[in-house]
């Protein structure tokens, strides 16, 4: 049998019609200093899941991740951090401490856990546009948060896991968003690898999973 395809275009498609986000704020970010940039939107969780879709080479990843860093920060931000970088008055991460931090403010979420969630809503979309749209939400896109949107999937990802072993598998996923980080691997370096359990085997089984469970 034929299963459906990834929702990742989709997601896309609907953040090309979200609205602007709005205005930028100070930001902190360790190791490289203060930044205006925007907060999160539903919108951002597009790019931001194929910064780490396992299905994409390193190179569109890496492509992926500068447009959500471009994307949030304010006019002329991206290219002072830039010049910076040339000229070693910055790491060579900025990029990616400037991405992590602008992905988990506003919330507690480890940066594991965000990235990982956002490349399951990226995965499920489709599943995930429906449930909004069943709370009575007409256009995700206009929630007020990206984290809004990130709870909704994790709420669906537990429901899927059924059966005797349901107690391991949440215990499973829960240590795999929110087990202490061994280290913080640049997405910009050569050393990036997506995070614990989305190779494409493990995408695609969670993908049964959470379909089983929704018919």
């Amino acid at each position: 049998m034929f299963e459906p395809p990834p929702g990742y275009v989709d997601l896309i498609a609907d953040a090309e019609l979200a609205p602007p986000p709005g205005e930028p704020t100070a930001l902190d970010v360790p190791g490289v200093g203060t930044v205006l940039a925007h907060r999160t939107r539903p919108a951002s969780i597009a790019t931001l899941a194929m910064a780490a879709n396992p299905a994409l080479k390193l190179p569109e990843q890496q492509e992926y991740l500068a447009r959500f860093v471009a994307d949030h920060l304010a006019d002329g931000e991206y290219e002072r951090l830039a010049d910076a970088m040339i000229s070693d008055d910055l790491p060579a991460d900025t990029f990616f401490l400037v991405g992590r931090q602008i992905a988990t403010r506003g919330t507690p979420r480890p940066y594991t856990a965000v990235i990982t969630l956002a490349v399951q809503t990226g995965y499920h979309w489709r599943e995930i546009r429906r449930r909004i749209h069943a709370a009575g939400i007409v256009d995700p896109m206009q929630l007020p948060s990206m984290h809004a949107v990130l709870d909704v999937t994790e709420h669906a990802v537990l429901e899927s896991m059924s059966g005797e072993d349901s107690a391991v598998k949440r215990a499973r996923f829960y240590d795999s968003l929110y087990a202490p980080e061994p280290g913080q691997t640049a997405l910009n370096g050569s050393e990036y690898a997506p995070p614990p359990g989305f190779s494409p085997d493990e995408v695609e089984a969670t993908f049964d999973a959470f379909t089983a469970a929704m018919r």
